[in-house]
């Protein structure tokens, strides 16, 4: 039985890991990864982005706000196993979501996946420290984690 995005949404479920591509991107950029993050704002949830581009991503915190380097999570495949190269979770880029928000910025054509419904709870924590430590996340997302 095929689900539909909306239903796969519905589905969502604290810590999973999602793919799909965002509308509001570049239209050459590629889908991405995001994990699901709970919070405590009702029917809201929080979605932190995965990139492997790291090199820039630093480069960029170095230059720009080097305290946003602490949340930047880095992670491969022995903490997530489908994960073809060295990738951070950007917990900088925070943001918090309906589930029809989400439905927006899911380009259709491209599909929406779940990949996986559990992470560690090291991971877990790394992540909710990196949005609550993260200088470019606003205070009411923070307090909401």
């Amino acid at each position: 039985m095929d689900f539909t995005i909306e239903q796969k949404i519905a589905l969502l479920s604290p810590y999973c890991i999602c793919r799909f591509k965002d509308t509001t991107h570049d239209k050459s950029a590629h889908p991405h990864y995001y994990v699901y993050v709970p919070c405590s704002i009702k029917d809201k949830f929080i979605l932190c982005i995965f990139t492997s581009r790291i090199i820039e991503k630093n480069k960029y915190y170095s230059k720009t706000n080097e305290k946003a380097l602490q949340s930047l999570i880095y992670i491969d495949n022995t903490d997530i196993d489908f994960l073809d190269r060295k990738t951070i979770i950007e917990c900088n880029q925070a943001e918090i979501f309906t589930q029809k928000s989400l439905l927006y910025r899911i380009e259709k054509a491209q599909g929406f996946e779940i990949l996986s419904r559990t992470i560690t709870d090291e991971l877990k924590d790394k992540i909710i420290d990196g949005i609550k430590n993260s200088p470019m996340v606003k205070g009411y997302i923070k307090k909401s984690v």
